[in-house]
This record gives structure tokens, C-alpha cells and sequence, in this order.
């Protein structure tokens, strides 16, 4: 994981895509995660697709040896000018974090080190290696918190391999994500539609489903889904979701329901 270019601003939500896909002769990174939903892409799907991660190493805990090695590390790049700690946004952070327990549930990762920031490989930091990299100093661009030196400090700092471990692991622990896995019938939510329900502005499960569904994709706080499994029309995080994918409006509609529950259901 590494931040991105300086080119990257607040005025555009992925303003380094064109740099990601076009800087070098395949993408510099497996996937560019953007300042808001709907603008993360995955740019490089099979391994030694993409550019990432340059000269670094070796890993020996994990096999890896020195050298530009993207056939067996994959690269997420954050969009930020990456210069100080506190301009990722929330979405990033959180976006990031699910994409890598996805990583690590799907290759069944069981070592911590296999979340690494960009420096841990080309400095040998955070459990890296047993010794300074060959590479030491290469990336001093890119932030990764309290230390500034190989090996680095073991405390939890912002952006700090630590930090993102225990982010990660702590996503982990949780257990499944809020929907459980039901699909909801579109009359069912609609029944408590601010304008158009039968009961305009009450709660049901209907509705607990898609705030649920919302919330796993990023789209709404999960903290704001009601344990009761009861909740009202997800009026602001319908319509940030069919933003995202250039629908806008805030209704429940067939293609919504299909795009986010993967089936129709009346």
C-alpha cells in the first residue's frame, strides 16, 4: 500500500487514474483506491500485470527474493499527494482496510507482514527484513507515520504498517458483514418510502437489509445500522450509491436491486 502522485487533489476523486494506467508500460499498481465510493478501480488483475512494486527486498519469511517482484505482491496504490498524515479520507482508510481482508481471507494469509506498506519492501521495515534493504531510502516520499528510519517502530502510527495491521485484522474479527444475506423484495422497501410508502418514514427489515448491504459496500456508516434489524428508507445512502454508478436519484429501482443484491426480486 502506497500513497500516490502530487497530483492528486480534493477537486477530483481519482484525479491519478490517468497517471496509474499510462506512467509506465502496464498499470503502477494492482488497484487505485479513490477519495470517494465509487472511484476505486482495479487496474492490473493477474499477477505481474502491474508495475508495482519497483526494486525491493528480499523477504525472506516470505520467499520473496530481492528485485521488482509484482508477479508475487499486490500493489494497492491510495490516490493522495502522500506528504502528511491526516489527508486520506475515511473512505480510503476504510475502503483499503476491506480490500486487504479480502486479500488475506481469499489467499489465506496467516502472517501480519503480508500487509506491508510500500517501505516495508523497499526499506526492509515493519518485520520486512532482518537487516536494512539494499534499497533503503527509495521511497522517503511516501508517508508511513512515526518512524524514519529501517527497522522502524512497532507502534501503531497513521499509515504505518502497524497501523494498517491492526486495521486489518481488527476488520477480520468481526465476522460476517451486517446484511445477512436475504434479499429484500422492492414492495417490502418501498412500504416505508419517505414519500411514496404505505407508511412513509417507518422501519421495517425490508429496509435493515439494504442500509446493511449499503453499509458492507462502504455507502453507509455501519455503526448507523440499527441492531433491531429495523430500519427506515435509506434515503442518503441509496443516493450516494446510485451516484457512484451514475444513476442518480435515491429510488430503489430494479437495476439498483439487481446491481447491489445480484437478483430481481418484485
Amino acid at each position: 500500500m502506497k500513497a500516490s502522485t502530487s497530483s492528486a487533489s480534493t477537486s477530483n476523486p481519482a484525479p491519478s487514474l490517468g497517471w496509474a494506467v499510462t506512467a509506465y508500460d502496464k498499470p503502477c499498481a494492482n488497484a487505485l483506491v479513490g477519495k470517494v465510493p465509487g472511484s476505486t478501480y482495479l487496474l492490473a488483475a493477474l499477477n505481474g500485470a502491474a508495475y508495482h512494486c519497483g526494486q525491493g527486498g528480499p523477504w525472506p519469511w516470505a520467499g520473496i527474493p530481492e528485485g521488482n517482484r509484482p508477479d508475487l505482491l499486490w500493489g494497492i496504490e491510495i490516490d493522495d499527494p502522500g506528504v502528511k498524515v491526516g489527508t486520506f479520507t475515511d473512505y480510503q482508510i476504510e475502503n483499503t482496510t476491506r480490500m486487504v481482508a479480502a486479500l488475506w481471507e481469499v489467499f489465506g494469509w496467516t502472517d501480519p507482514r503480508s500487509i506491508a506498506t510500500h517501505k516495508c519492501w523497499t526499506d526492509g521495515c515493519h518485520g520486512g527484513n532482518t537487516r536494512p534493504s539494499p534499497n533503503l531510502g527509495r521511497k522517503n516520499d511516501t508517508i508511513d507515520g512515526a518512524w524514519r528510519e529501517w527497522p522502524g517502530s512497532d507502534t501503531p502510527a497513521p499509515y504505518n504498517a502497524p497501523w494498517w495491521r491492526e486495521r486489518v485484522l481488527e476488520r477480520l474479527s468481526t465476522g460476517p458483514a451486517l446484511w445477512d444475506g436475504t434479499i429484500p423484495s422492492r414492495s417490502a422497501v418501498m412500504r416505508v418510502h419517505p414519500e411514496k410508502g404505505d407508511r412513509p418514514g417507518d422501519a421495517n427489515l425490508a429496509a435493515w437489509r439494504v442500509k446493511a448491504r449499503l453499509a458492507d459496500l462502504g455507502y453507509v456508516d455501519p455503526g448507523k445500522v440499527p441492531a433491531s434489524k429495523r430500519a427506515p428508507y435509506p434515503v442518503a445512502g441509496l443516493k450516494a450509491y446510485r451516484e457512484a454508478q451514475g444513476w442518480p436519484g435515491d429510488g430503489f429501482s430494479e437495476r439498483v436491486q439487481a446491481r447491489l443484491f445480484g437478483k430481481v426480486k418484485p
